[in-house]
């Protein structure tokens, strides 16, 4: 049985959605535009989440002190959180950190496995 859809107002894009289009790691052009025109219910994820979220915000958290460290002031996850609006729809993302010192700025996007293409356009995209 197909998860229910519920329409979006208007089209609406996560930037890591579309990522691996954008790096030829995927070619399923339609699962994207179906997220961006319709909320669909999770499917549970055969991920271990908690497990995940545990090394995610270890390596956040790290990450963040290092920058700390050498003087950067740091915005982490939803302090980072933007929202583009454009006349066809809605891109948004929320770079894991964004550390700033004078004149210079990093947008850091932590990864707990092992670096794709994809990885490096979410942060070109976030730039």
């Amino acid at each position: 049985m197909a998860a229910p859809k519920t329409p979006r107002p208007e089209p609406y894009v996560w930037v890591s959605w579309i990522t691996k289009l954008l790096a030829g790691e995927a070619s399923c052009v339609w699962s994207v535009w179906l997220r961006a025109h319709y909320q669909t219910a999770k499917v549970p994820s055969k991920l271990e989440l908690g497990s995940w979220q545990m090394d995610h915000s270890a390596l956040l958290r790290k990450t963040a002190a290092e920058y700390q460290q050498e003087g950067y002031t740091v915005f982490t996850e939803g302090q980072n959180l933007f929202t583009l609006k454009g006349k066809a729809g809605t891109l948004s993302g929320k770079p894991d950190i964004v550390a700033v010192k004078d004149t210079a700025g990093w947008i850091v996007d932590t990864k707990t496995g092992s670096p794709k293409a994809s990885d490096r356009i979410q942060v070109m995209v976030y730039m």
